[in-house]
C-alpha cells in the first residue's frame, strides 16, 4: 500500500494498534496524521508529545484527547507554533487565554476556534483582530453566544461575514430583522434563509425574478405552503435569454436548479410536488427529493 493510502487511514482509523504502528513511521507527515486523530489513544499522543518535529507537537497539543498532564508539557514547549496550537484545546486552562492572547494574531485565532471560550474572552478577540480569521472562527464555534454574532455583524465591512452572521442559527431574530435591510444583497438574502425571518419578509421576496432570493425562500420552512407551490409551478424558459451572454443564462439556469434543490429538500415542501421533484430528470434535484422525509409519508403537520 502506497503512502498517501497509508496517510488516509491514519487520518480515519479507530484501530489504536495501527495508530500505533503509524505513530513511529519515519515520515514526519504521517507523525502529524496520527497526531491530529481525534481517535489516537492518549498514550501514544503522550509519547508524540516528545517528537523532535514541532508540527508534530503541533498537533498534539490542539488534540482534545491529549491528557492534561500532556497539554501541561505542552503549554511549557519552547516552540511558539506549539503554543499556538495549544490554544485550541478544549483542555486548555481557561485562566491563560490572555496570557495566550499576547502571543499575536496566529493565537488568538485558535483561541477563538476553543470551545471553552468565554464570552468575554470572545468579544477581546473580537476588538483585537476584528479583520482577521478571528471573525470567522468565532461563528464556526458551536458556543458562540448570540451576542458575540451581534458584535460580529456590527464590527464588520465585509458582507460575506455580515451574511453568515444574518444565516447563524444562534442569531438573536432582532438581528436577522435588522439584516434583512442591510444594503447589500448578499447579507439580505442570508437573512431569508434564517429559522427567525418574518413571514412577510418571505413572501415579499418572490415576487421580484432573483433565484438567489428564491433559494433562500424554498429552503425556509417558515415559508408559507402556497408560495413553496408557487416556486415549484415556476416554468424556467430558456428563451428569456435567447439574446444574452451565454454565460449569463448558464449561470442563471444553475442558480433556477439550487432553487429546485431547496424546494426538494424542504419538509415543508407539498408532499406531491416532493414526489413529482423527486423523479426529476436532474439527478442533483432527484436525490435531494429522494431524502426528505417529506416523501411518501403523512404530512408532518396533520394531526395523528
Amino acid at each position: 500500500m502506497d503512502f498517501l493510502k497509508w496517510q488516509a487511514y491514519a487520518q480515519q482509523t479507530e484501530d489504536p494498534n495501527l495508530l500505533v504502528v503509524l505513530s513511529r513511521h519515519e515520515e514526519t507527515y504521517m507523525r502529524c496524521v496520527v497526531a491530529s486523530n481525534k481517535r489516537t489513544p492518549p498514550a501514544v499522543l503522550q509519547e508524540l508529545a516528545t517528537d523532535h518535529e514541532p508540527v508534530v507537537r503541533s498537533g498534539v497539543a490542539s488534540n482534545p484527547n491529549c491528557t492534561k498532564q500532556t497539554l501541561d508539557l505542552l503549554l511549557m514547549d519552547p516552540d511558539r507554533d506549539v503554543l499556538v496550537s495549544a490554544g485550541s484545546n478544549p483542555g486548555f486552562p481557561q485562566a491563560r487565554f490572555p496570557e495566550w492572547m499576547a502571543l499575536g494574531g496566529a493565537a488568538c485565532e485558535e483561541i477563538a476556534r476553543n470551545p471553552v471560550c468565554p464570552e468575554e474572552v470572545m468579544l477581546d478577540l473580537l476588538k483585537l483582530y476584528p479583520h482577521s480569521d478571528v471573525p470567522h472562527n468565532l461563528l464556526m464555534n458551536p458556543c458562540i453566544t448570540p451576542g458575540v454574532i451581534e458584535e460580529i455583524a456590527a464590527s464588520t465591512d465585509f458582507e460575506h461575514v455580515r451574511a453568515w452572521t444574518a444565516s447563524h442559527p444562534k442569531a438573536p431574530a432582532s438581528l436577522v430583522q435588522r439584516l434583512l435591510n442591510d444594503p447589500d444583497h448578499e447579507v439580505r438574502t442570508a437573512a431569508l434563509t434564517h429559522w427567525a425571518c418574518p413571514v412577510q419578509f418571505l413572501t415579499a421576496a418572490v415576487r421580484t425574478k432573483d433565484f438567489d432570493s428564491w433559494k433562500a425562500v424554498a429552503g425556509n420552512a417558515r415559508t408559507p405552503r402556497n408560495i413553496l407551490l408557487r416556486l415549484a409551478l415556476y416554468e424556467y424558459d430558456a428563451g428569456e435569454y435567447a439574446n444574452e451572454d451565454e454565460d449569463e443564462w448558464a449561470i442563471d439556469r444553475v442558480c433556477f436548479r439550487d432553487v429546485l434543490v431547496a424546494l426538494a429538500s424542504n419538509p415543508m415542501t407539498p408532499r406531491h410536488v416532493v414526489e413529482r421533484l423527486a423523479v426529476s430528470d436532474d439527478g442533483t434535484v432527484a436525490e435531494a427529493a429522494q431524502a426528505n422525509p417529506a416523501k411518501g409519508t403523512e404530512d408532518i403537520l396533520a394531526p395523528s
